[in-house]
């Protein structure tokens, strides 16, 4: 496993290479994933792309939205919070159920 892990992470620095913008995801069902924005992929990004601006986009919007307050994993407003104490460009929460052509595209236009 470690091994897979640290090809991954060869792989991975390649696709900063020439980058106008990063985006951050994380998957709103997920504690985890939202966590690791700032352990691992934001870290990330300062060392590869110092540079570049990012956005911070919620996934699996659509999932979240079945649960009621109590249930949720992360909170959007949660996600609104860390994207400010990151300094990224705007907080974007989709779904790839309901979304993700109108998100996609508003990043683009970004």
């Amino acid at each position: 496993m470690r091994r897979n892990c640290r090809q991954y992470s060869r792989f991975t620095t390649q696709l900063y290479v020439g980058a106008d913008v990063c985006i951050l995801c994380y998957d709103m069902s997920n504690e985890e994933s939202f966590e690791n924005i700032e352990k691992k992929w934001l870290n990330e990004l300062k060392n590869y792309c110092p540079e570049r601006p990012y956005l911070l986009v919620a996934t699996k919007y659509d999932l979240c939205d079945e649960l009621d307050d109590e249930q949720k994993v992360v909170m959007e407003s949660e996600g609104v919070e860390l994207a400010q104490k990151i300094s990224a460009w705007t907080h974007i929460s989709c779904s790839s159920v309901t979304m993700v052509r109108d998100r996609y595209t508003s990043t683009a236009i970004i």
